[in-house]
């Protein structure tokens, strides 16, 4: 639901409030969860439970942030700057340090030992390489449907909404597929079939029907539950209840760093390739002129249109 109701309410507000709008749709969910939640929710803090790793969350935002931030950085600046090797290299001396502070402490915040074992590991890997997809179309699908397709941010949001209908439809059927094939077969069927439905968005072009955009991504969000459930599944088994937290935290760690690297990766491979095209069809252009419209496709549009004006006035 959220996945069809969230792009709506996107495409509602940006034109009316902006962009900014989006970081306060949680708000008033926020305002009206977080009471009914302190007074119906049981305690599930067991006693004798340990203090919040300090240390260990300093690094894991360090590591984190900072190799997303060469990867995003490195179209922009270059991938040898001093900028983008040294904070890559802070992010993977992070990364390093992390796994050892984490595997020598008594109460760590994340005990790294757990994916050392096959099956959570696999699960991981599998929810990475879902949210990879997931974020990067979903980065790029907008700017398709609003700058090729000159659709509204509305009109694009209720294309998008295929995605959630998808997920509402084969979410059901979760149990049924799991007993019939087994998790192993669920998860590369799933893993298959995401990049089956992704690759018909290989047909889009300045002409092409929004109705493959559509079928691409009702395929997509038809696979979303049926791939994910039992990838998570499968770590939390392997783990038990003893380990429910690490198992949680995998879960949610393999999501949010497949979502950032999704955005990071795909995001700056299109921009550099975006950047390359339009630098070279601009090149009559002025060097301002270029370099402004290298920066998005809104800056484009207003670099060529304004151009064009000028040209058909003189």
């Amino acid at each position: 639901m959220g996945l069809s109701a969230g792009p709506v309410l996107g495409g509602l507000l940006v034109p009316s409030l902006g962009w900014q709008a989006v970081f306060l749709v949680n708000v008033p969910v926020a305002i009206a969860a977080v009471p009914l939640g302190l007074s119906s929710l049981p305690e599930s803090t067991r006693p004798g439970t340990p203090p919040l790793d300090f240390v260990g969350v300093g690094l894991s935002i360090v590591a984190l942030a900072s190799i997303v931030f060469a990867l995003i950085e490195g179209v922009d600046v270059g991938w040898t700057s001093p900028e983008v090797v040294g904070t890559a290299a802070a992010g993977v001396a992070a990364g390093i340090a992390f796994v050892r502070v984490e595997s020598r402490r008594p109460h760590p915040l994340f005990d790294v030992r757990v994916l050392a074992r096959p099956r959570v590991i696999a699960g991981a890997v599998a929810i990475v390489a879902m949210y990879i997809a997931f974020l990067g179309v979903l980065f790029l699908l907008p700017q398709y449907l609003q700058y090729v397709h000159d659709r509204s941010p509305l009109a694009t949001a209720l294309i998008l909404t295929a995605l959630g209908l998808g997920t509402l439809i084969t979410a059901r059927y979760n149990e049924r597929v799991l007993r019939a094939l087994g998790v192993r077969a669920v998860i590369a069927a799933g893993l298959l079939a995401m990049a089956g439905s992704i690759s018909l968005l290989l047909l889009l072009g300045r002409t092409t029907s929004v109705v493959v955009v559509m079928l691409s991504m009702g395929l997509f969000g038809a696979v979303i539950p049926l791939a994910i459930a039992p990838a998570t599944a499968v770590i939390m088994d392997d783990l038990g209840e003893e380990k429910a937290g690490d198992g949680g935290a995998v879960n949610q760690l393999a999501r949010q760093v497949g979502g950032a690297l999704g955005v990071a990766i795909i995001g700056s491979v299109f921009a550099a390739v975006y950047s390359d095209r339009v630098d070279f069809r601009l090149a009559n252009r002025s060097t301002a002129a270029r370099e402004r419209a290298t920066e998005s496709i809104e800056e484009a549009r207003d670099v060529v249109s304004g151009t064009a004006g000028r040209c058909t006035n003189s």
